[in-house]
């Protein structure tokens, strides 16, 4: 990909012998010694096709300014606070977005779900997740560093790495997480029990829950009107089952405290909602 501020002459060259067609063998062997055409780059730029990717971004010359344009970043985190900060182009815009912590998590868990395993322990280890964010910026971000920091850990060398509690709170957790992408502008963290921190308003969210998710065997609704249309990300039949047993189990906290009432799922079914 050649960034419009070091786009020579060599590179159009590259661009037109790409644009007739010729194959990568041809395109190394006539230019093998100058910038951008030697066989151990065009290895990736052409022959991986990098290069043909970067096509996509042709025209954008002709719409940047050369001067940057204000705006803002603003931005809502899953606990519900909003950053809006001032920004003097994209270069500034994208500086404030890497700075942000959430970005740092986002990172460090994008490189332990691939030599790791799943992120739901760093999830519910808030702690070992805000070490590995204090490794990453250690070690300045350096993607081979931080890898060798993960497979150095114990935890990788850690077998089955599992969070510790109760079961039927852990199944529906890494589901409920999900809508709080969503709904964390809200304040309502469904992943904690009890949601809104008492058991009136957490038996309410249930309910709610369950009707707009159209749970069945709990719910009479034919049709789920959560998530919405435009959601990325509709339950399987495996997560719906892990909320449904979750709420049947009586919606036990991690440690395996219940937060409904005893008659609360045979009351349900009555309709006394």
């Amino acid at each position: 990909m050649f960034p419009a501020v070091e786009r020579g002459q060599e590179h159009l060259m590259v661009e037109e012998q790409i644009a007739k067609g010729l194959s990568f063998e041809q395109i190394v062997s006539a230019n093998s010694d100058d910038h951008g055409r030697k066989a151990d780059c065009m290895q990736c730029h052409i022959h991986k096709g990098l290069d043909h990717i970067s096509q996509t971004f042709n025209s954008i010359e002709g719409s940047l300014d050369t001067k940057p344009s204000p705006g803002r970043l603003r931005y809502t985190f899953k606990n519900g606070k909003v950053i809006d900060e001032q920004v003097e182009g994209i270069g500034d815009l994208v500086k404030k977005i890497i700075i942000q912590d959430e970005f740092k998590q986002c990172q460090v868990k994008n490189f332990w779900k691939r030599f790791v395993g799943p992120t739901d322990y760093l999830d519910d280890n808030p702690d070992v997740l805000r070490e590995f964010v204090n490794e990453f910026e250690k070690n300045k971000r350096r993607v081979n560093s931080f890898i060798r920091v993960l497979v150095l850990s114990k935890e990788f060398r850690q077998n089955n790495l599992k969070t510790k509690g109760n079961q039927f709170y852990l199944n529906a957790k890494r589901v409920l997480a999900k809508c709080v992408d969503c709904h964390g502008s809200t304040q309502v963290d469904f992943t904690k029990v009890p949601i809104g921190g008492s058991q009136a308003s957490h038996q309410k969210m249930i309910s709610r829950i369950v009707e707009r998710l159209a749970l069945k065997p709990l719910s009479q609704a034919q049709t789920a009107t959560m998530p919405p249309e435009y959601s990325n990300w509709f339950p399987t039949q495996e997560e719906r089952k892990a909320i449904v047993d979750w709420i049947q189990a009586g919606t036990p906290d991690l440690n395996g405290q219940n937060q409904l009432n005893n008659n609360w799922i045979e009351n349900y079914y009555k309709g006394e909602k």
